[in-house]
């Protein structure tokens, strides 16, 4: 039977900026082609133009940013709380 072993490993707190950068891009590409496809869909059934195309399309920026904005307050929000707290520990 093999034997555990406990393996150090570097916390992940240092990447995890970084992390959440690239999946708000990725979140962020992911909406827009699909609230464009579906506004394109809409806009196919109703006959109009590019109305809902680019109305869905920058809704999805604006929400999708919008939350990326919402994390990153909360974020550093809560980074501030925790220093406060280590540095009332000391």
């Amino acid at each position: 039977m093999a034997t555990l072993q406990n393996i150090q490993r570097p916390p992940l707190s240092k990447f995890n900026p970084v992390m959440i950068v690239s999946a708000y891009g990725f979140v962020i590409a992911i909406a827009s082609l699909l609230f464009f496809y579906i506004g394109f869909r809409i806009d196919q059934y109703f006959g109009t133009a590019p109305n809902f195309m680019f109305g869905m399309f920058f809704l999805a920026l604006f929400l999708t940013i919008g939350r990326l904005y919402q994390s990153t307050i909360m974020n550093s929000l809560a980074d501030k709380k925790m220093s406060v707290v280590s540095a009332w520990h000391r």
